[in-house]
């Protein structure tokens, strides 16, 4: 292998092989590093499917990226012959003007999001959801957004097709092999990066190291990032009467924590209805995240389920997963603090993949010198504080 290249990505789940990918298509050398063999399950891009929409509550600076994404996800399909995305439709509920993500009533920030940009969408009165959507238990008071165009992906999918093509187009990847520091070189010319056997050289990096990206940053930096351990439930139907035939993605807006989303019955060995909430009350690290999942952890999340969705405990499957929580849930896509030629991105806090083909975009764009085609000024790193 080269001790040299032009491009390095370090981390390669959703945002890094997107990059990778994007790269690939340059004359550029180009090389992407996992400690681990991606895709696999022991991050933050994994579970099987997640959740993407276009008319995006986060902020209206998040739909160009979803827009785009949608039409990656389809060149990516036609590309490989892998299904990627199921077009299902997304179903968003609410009666309380809920916030996530830090973001106040979420649903009528999407409805405006989708308004905006012509985000094909139906709302719905509480008589149009009970005939709609008979499949769910909806409170009095409630009212539903539903994006026909919405659906879910299959995020070990897209890594793999992502990194295949990759590979197939010329860029190299270096799997179980970590990272241990990076350094600079020659008045920030260059960045050294040390793999503990070997060392190598890159023009320029691109650091999508999702919730190991601590280990590369300097202590007043650390704080903009922490690391909260989640976990996913798969259900099957109480009732074997349970219409499932167009049960659509959902997200159920609802106060005092009782907000959670899931996803429809998966073709395949995937048993189950997969539902899950954000969860953001314990700190964990990579290494020390408790990776079982406890009885109460589901008793917990099923009290809340099951007032809205027949379903039968216990789960048939429990997973965890991670997410990197920023201050206010927005990405962090900037240059390295203190690391010249070094591009720093934490597309995460609990939303990040659905976005993640078109950043991937922007990130080769931004490292090869031309113009990102979304804006990605929004999630500069100087908007917070650190002095």
């Amino acid at each position: 292998m080269n001790k040299s290249f032009d491009v390095v990505v370090i981390g390669l789940g959703a945002m890094g092989s997107a990059a990778l990918f994007q790269l690939s298509k340059s004359s550029h050398s180009v090389l992407g590093v996992d400690q681990f063999s991606p895709p696999h399950n022991l991050g933050s891009s994994h579970g099987h499917t997640r959740i993407t929409r276009q008319g995006i509550g986060e902020g209206k600076h998040y739909c160009k990226l979803a827009m785009r994404s949608h039409e990656i996800w389809g060149e990516l399909e036609e590309l490989t012959g892998m299904k990627l995305f199921e077009q299902c439709g997304l179903l968003l509920f609410d009666s309380e003007g809920s916030a996530i993500h830090q973001k106040e009533d979420f649903f009528q920030a999407t409805v405006n999001a989708a308004s905006e940009f012509g985000i094909e969408h139906e709302l719905l009165d509480n008589k149009g959801l009970r005939k709609r959507f008979s499949q769910f238990s909806f409170c009095d008071r409630d009212k539903g957004y539903f994006e026909r165009g919405a659906g879910y992906l299959f995020p070990e999918r897209c890594i793999e097709a992502q990194l295949g093509l990759a590979e197939t187009r010329g860029a190299k990847v270096l799997r179980n092999s970590k990272v241990l520091s990076l350094k600079s070189l020659r008045g920030g010319k260059a960045v050294q990066i040390d793999l503990g056997d070997k060392e190598i050289e890159a023009s320029k990096v691109i650091l999508t190291a999702g919730p190991w990206v601590r280990e590369f940053l300097e202590e007043g930096y650390c704080s903009h990032f922490k690391i909260y351990r989640q976990t996913l439930f798969w259900f099957q139907p109480a009732d074997s009467a349970f219409d499932l035939s167009g049960l659509p993605a959902f997200i159920r807006l609802g106060a005092d924590g009782e907000s959670f989303y899931g996803f429809p019955m998966v073709s395949g060995d995937i048993p189950g209805i997969k539902v899950a909430t954000g969860e953001y009350l314990d700190e964990c690290t990579p290494e020390k995240i408790e990776r079982e999942v406890g009885c109460d952890e589901h008793k917990e999340l099923y009290s809340i389920v099951e007032k809205i969705l027949p379903l039968q405990a216990p789960p048939v499957r429990s997973v965890t997963c991670m997410y990197t929580v920023t201050p206010d849930s927005d990405f962090i896509i900037d240059s390295h603090p203190t690391i010249p030629n070094v591009l720093l991105c934490s597309a995460c806090s609990g939303h990040g993949f659905k976005h993640s083909a078109a950043i991937g975009e922007s990130l080769a764009s931004s490292v090869l010198g031309a113009n990102p085609r979304v804006d990605l000024e929004p999630f500069s790193l100087a908007r917070f504080n650190t002095s």
